[in-house]
């Protein structure tokens, strides 16, 4: 073979294997899609957040013919809205803009989804606790900073979160999702009820479900050193450790009207990182693959779907029930009566 040969064969193979690799890359590892549409999202980011990019989130929604309004200056929220996406608040919303938020969902068939952070670079869990304790919530941001050695990309702070739960919703959000999702630099999630902290690990709330939880290896730690009645997990011992709440779902009855507000430890739906995708930032979790788009998918198509939000009475039941108790005994009565007449 000639040199010129070789060189053209070398240069093929090159090739070859680049193109593999890049069609390898540009071929999605899974198929997930937003099969919800005709709503309307806000994705607010009024509040100074880190996260402020979108672009695959919002491209997904609207090729699935939902309409997007990001707000950068004043929160916009129209109550024709089907969901408001907030991103790591930085500043406190003003009594004006939490009781257009709970207005919003007082009106019914609304999701709230807010995305958290961990303490590390003074992010403060507080403005996100204000908000959802104006809207009476029961769940809060633990102000802490989850790593694990174990379940990671690359770094202790990129964790996996991977267990899923079994409950009702748990079940419906994270189908076909067989590993887990890469959360970059995230926080946990607590309960709050009757004025204290509640460590949902092993404590329930009514109305409150934990969605998905960080790995038994992971730990919380206070990296900002502050000591609020936020900072709980950070306080465990060794053998405590592990298995903390990332995203959590809580329902919200109004009059006979339902509305959910979800909460995660990071924001799940942003670019940063790509922690709204496919693959991992860093190629190491999972041979490089992670549920982190799927897992936000299966989130849109559950709570954007109006078949979710209906009440079913429990008591209404009752009546119906005590009718048809009823039916045999008439259906005998009438047998009865009819084979003494016969009987004539």
């Amino acid at each position: 073979m000639s040199k010129i040969a070789k060189k053209m064969t070398i240069a093929l193979v090159s090739f070859l294997i680049s193109f593999g690799f890049l069609t390898n890359l540009n071929n999605k590892s899974y198929i997930t899609e937003i099969n919800v549409s005709g709503n309307t999202i806000v994705i607010d980011i009024t509040k100074s957040p880190t996260h402020t990019e979108f672009v695959n989130f919002d491209g997904n929604l609207t090729d699935a013919l939902n309409t997007v309004n990001i707000e950068s200056t004043n929160l916009d929220l129209p109550i024709i809205a089907d969901a408001l996406f907030i991103s790591q608040p930085s500043d406190n919303y003003s009594t004006l803009e939490m009781t257009n938020i709970m207005n919003f969902l007082q009106s019914g068939n609304k999701s709230l989804f807010i995305g958290g952070d961990a303490d590390f670079g003074g992010y403060n869990a507080t403005h996100t606790n204000i908000l959802l304790e104006f809207l009476g919530s029961k769940i809060r941001l633990d102000s802490s900073q989850i790593i694990d050695s174990v379940y990671n990309d690359g770094m202790d702070y990129r964790v996996a979160a991977m267990n899923y739960s079994s409950g009702i919703i748990g079940t419906n959000v994270s189908q076909n999702c067989i590993a887990g999702i890469i959360m970059h630099g995230a926080c946990a999630i607590l309960g709050y009820e009757d004025s204290s902290t509640v460590d949902l690990r092993n404590n329930t709330i009514e109305g409150v479900e934990v969605l998905l939880s960080y790995s038994e290896s992971s730990t919380a730690a206070n990296i900002d050193g502050s000591d609020t009645e936020y900072d709980i997990y950070s306080k465990d011992s060794v053998d405590e450790s592990g298995d903390y709440p990332a995203v959590v779902c809580e329902t919200l009855l109004f009059d006979g009207k339902k509305s959910y507000i979800i909460l995660a430890g990071e924001v799940i739906f942003s670019d940063y990182k790509r922690m709204y995708d496919q693959y991992t930032s860093n190629g190491v979790y999972n041979g490089g693959i992670h549920y982190g788009q799927m897992f936000v998918n299966n989130l849109i198509n559950y709570f954007l779907d109006d078949s979710n939000y209906i009440i079913i009475d429990e008591f209404s039941k009752i009546p119906i029930l005590s009718f048809l108790t009823f039916v045999p005994i008439v259906a005998c009565f009438v047998v009865i009566i009819k084979k003494k007449k016969s009987m004539k």
